[in-house]
Formats: structure tokens, sequence, C-alpha cells
């Protein structure tokens, strides 16, 4: 397991006694331990060996002791194990991997363990990231995305404010605002005064202005894209092309129904139903069906050969049917046998469903 390197300012000493090839303890003069680093459980220190001769080996530390290095890994670096005399060198010293490890504000680098930030962080570039990131401060991403501090204007002339402020609109810059209403038209957007730039939505992979509503009120947060080919920002997430149907309710406007009458009941949706469903309801038995079964059937038929229909109608207020004149019969198929048969009117409740 990889352990965090800490380091001493300058630690120096001299080897007490021997230090002989495949020991992994050793211990400087009295006194002298102090000047180097105790690492703790997942924690070490490099320290460096050299005789007079200067042959040279690095070793790491992983428990200290007053002046006794208890736990040591030999031959670091691509150094080599030595046997070292008493009186021989030994150093904290500045190592190639120790430099080698430390990140380079104008360089790319490659992190392979797990980083903590306590202070907010501010990215000009992109970054990739094979792990998990996990910070306790703010991220800023100037080239890719953040979320609005505050958010200003109209609901069709908007702008917005960022901490710490972007500095220029990027190409796939992706930020995050709340809305502070619905919008009644075309929408343009102004993060941190860079410029009022039109807000579009792509429709059949085609690019096209907001309509109004496409942003659905005070509590759409929009996720928004720069596009800078073509100067605009997308909204990803506009009002669903496709409403769910969140209303319903049904209506027994019969029973038993009569030929011949138009029946119709206020529904109270606040608009006009989108999808409706006629049924029939048994009250008397007969055609294989028991009282209680219902049996969809469909409306707006054309009646032809005396067979009867029924039709189906909804408006902005009421839903409605209306049965087949007298004389007419309603077909319908006898429940197992499947064999034709004909309803008789007054066996049957008519109720009505609706979905908005």
């Amino acid at each position: 397991m990889a352990t965090r390197q800490k380091h001493s300012n300058n630690g120096t000493s001299t080897l007490l006694g021997a230090f002989a090839i495949a020991a992994t303890s050793c211990s400087v003069q009295a006194g002298h331990g102090a000047r180097f680093d105790s690492p703790g459980a997942t924690e070490h220190f490099l320290f460096t060996l050299k005789d007079a001769a200067g042959n040279i080996e690095t070793c790491k530390c992983t428990q200290r002791t007053v002046d006794t290095f208890n736990v040591v890994v030999r031959a670091q670096e691509g150094t080599t194990e030595r046997n070292w005399l008493a009186g021989d060198l030994v150093e904290a010293r500045l190592t190639r991997d120790t430099m080698a490890r430390l990140a380079q504000k104008d360089a790319a680098e490659t992190i392979t363990a797990p980083w903590t930030f306590s202070q907010d962080i501010t990215h000009s570039v992109d970054d990739t990231h094979a792990g998990n990131e996990k910070h306790a401060g703010h991220e800023t991403f100037q080239g890719r995305i953040n979320a609005a501090n505050t958010v200003g204007g109209t609901v069709d002339a908007i702008t917005a404010t960022f901490v710490p402020a972007l500095t220029a609109l990027v190409d796939k810059m992706r930020v995050i605002a709340r809305a502070t209403g619905a919008n009644t038209g075309a929408v343009n957007f102004n993060p941190d005064t860079l410029g009022n730039v039109l807000v579009e939505k792509v429709v059949g992979g085609v690019r096209a202005t907001l309509a109004a509503g496409d942003i659905t009120g005070a509590s759409h947060d929009l996720d928004l894209v720069y596009n800078a080919a073509a100067n605009r920002w997308l909204l990803l997430n506009p009002k669903p092309v496709v409403d769910l149907l969140t209303q319903y309710n049904e209506w027994t406007l019969a029973s038993p129904m009569v030929e011949a009458t138009p029946y119709s009941v206020s529904h109270g949706f606040g608009g006009t139903p989108k999808l409706l469903q006629l049924v029939l309801k048994c009250l008397t038995a007969e055609l294989g069906y028991s009282v209680g079964d219902e049996v969809q059937i469909v409306g707006n038929v054309n009646n032809t050969n005396n067979n009867g229909a029924l039709s189906c109608w909804a408006s902005a207020t009421q839903v409605g049917a209306t049965t087949h004149a007298s004389g007419y019969v309603h077909s319908m198929t006898h429940k197992t046998s499947g064999a034709p048969g004909n309803a008789t009117v007054g066996n049957w409740a008519l109720i009505i469903r609706a979905w908005k």
C-alpha cells in the first residue's frame, strides 16, 4: 500500500553502529533522532547513507523510536544495499523520486492516489479522472461545469453570477442556473456579463428557439451547454415534448344505458383530456359474461346493417358518449365461445374513463 511521505528540514547525523546488508534497523547518534520525522501508520520518510568513499544508499523508514529507525526498507530509488559502518553519514535528503511525485503547476499530471481538498479549486482546462473525486470545498471549472451562485434578469433575459466568476465562454462549457419563472418566448442567457447569447434546444437533431413554457417555472434547473461554433447556449432539459398523463377519473354515465341517448359529465381537468375509454359493465348476465364484468368497446364506428355503435367525445370541460339509435343492436362477442352476439341495452351500464 502506498504511504504518505513526510519530510524533515536538513535532518543529519551519523550511524551509532554498523548497519549490515539485510538489516532493517539502525540507530543514529544520541539525541539526533528528533532531527528526522516520526512517521505514523501510513507514513514514511526517506534517508540517505553515505560513506567516506562516496557510496550512497537511499532507504525508507516507516517507524522511528527516539534515535532508532526501527522499520527500514533498503535500496530505494535504484541505489544498492551495502554494509555501513559506525560514523557513516545519515541525511534526510531531497531525492529524485520525491521531486517526481510533486505536482507541477504548469505540467500535465497523473494522480494515482486519493487527494483531499479542503478549499475551493479552480480549473481553467479539462481534467481527466479514472477514479472518484471527493471535495469538501467547491470546485469551479472554467472549461466545463459550474452552478450559478445567483440568477437574475427576467424570465426571457436571464443573468447569472458565478463564484469564482467565469472569464470567457468556452466551447462545451456546461453550467446550471435555476430559473426565476416560466419563459414567454425566446430566451437569452448572460453569465457574469459575458454577453447575451440566445438559448436554443435540439428538436429532431436540429437547433430551435425556445417556445413559451420550455422553461417550466421557478423550480426548473436549466442545464446549459455552450456551443462556440454557433454562439448559442443549448438547453439540455427543456419541458418534455410529450406530457405524462397525470390526471385520471371515471364516471358511470348510465346504469343501465338507454338507446339514442346523449350522456355527458364535467371532468374538471382544466383542459381537454388526451385519452378516452368506453366500457360496458354487465348488470345482468348474458353472452357468457357475469355481473360486474367489463367489456371495452370502440366508439365512433359507422352504423351499418343495423349494428349499433357508441361514440365518445371530449371538450375542455366535459366528456360524454351517445348510445345508438332505437332499432339498432350492439354487437358483442361471446365471452368464452367467441360467437357473435347482440348485447341487450338494459343489461349493461355505460362507463367512460378519461386521462390528461
